[in-house]
């Protein structure tokens, strides 16, 4: 006797799988974890042998650089730049499981807005931060948008843990990465870090919020309270 096997449903899978890997690669999240890379190929080398003024050079975070010399652009680029293997492994990892998931569910506008905007408000409370202290800390990464991610997941989980599946696992296991990485790496910037997840956390809750009014609106004209 031979195993029975339904070759309909067999290709129909098939062909699932290769549309998820499809719409994967052409996603946002897959683009900027290729940007990131490409970026860190091309100034690891010169950062490791140039130090600290060629980060200054490539478009790192300082307060000095943006509110003295108004070089604002570097609220930006410091989010492409990362200082070693580890760090932009643990970073692409999270960016990996938690953007192509929150992409996914929210759509691709909604996420590049709060990738970056969470990226903008961590760089912010950095500088603000190191500038009360008075140290003129520069800082690289793109965690603190990633960690804009991680609030807006969490909005997501708040909002909307009856309308959609989410694997806990996979969360609980890149928030582990998360935490791992801010722990573990030396001169974690934790102020752009907690600037970022309250900044995704708020505007994922603004997007809910927003959505949710529109739902209970739309809703009353169809005579049930939720669709």
């Amino acid at each position: 006797m031979e195993p029975y096997t339904d070759n309909d449903m067999t290709e129909d899978a098939y062909e699932n799988d290769d549309s998820d890997i499809r719409r994967y690669l052409h996603s946002a999240t897959a683009i900027l974890i290729l940007i990131n890379v490409i970026i860190f190929l091309k100034t690891d080398i010169s950062g490791m042998i140039g130090g600290e003024d060629v980060w200054i050079d490539k478009g790192c975070l300082s307060w000095y650089h943006f509110f003295y010399r108004h070089e604002y652009y570097r609220v930006l680029t410091c989010m492409f730049l990362h200082g070693g293997i580890d760090h932009i492994f643990n970073n692409m990892l999270c960016l990996f499981f938690m953007g192509s998931f929150l992409e996914q569910h929210i759509g691709t506008p909604r996420f590049l807005i709060l990738y970056f905007s969470s990226g903008i408000i961590a760089g912010f409370t950095s500088m603000v931060y190191n500038m009360l202290l008075g140290i003129n800390t520069l800082s690289i990464g793109a965690s603190g948008a990633i960690f804009g991610i991680t609030g807006g997941l969490l909005a997501l989980v708040l909002f909307h843990r009856k309308e959609i599946e989410i694997d806990y696992r996979q969360m609980i296991f890149a928030a582990f990465l998360s935490l791992y990485s801010g722990l573990t790496d030396q001169g974690v910037d934790n102020a752009a870090h907690l600037g970022g997840f309250l900044g995704g956390l708020l505007l994922g809750l603004l997007v809910g919020i927003r959505k949710q009014r529109q739902q209970t609106k739309d809703s009353f004209g169809s005579g049930s309270l939720w669709k």
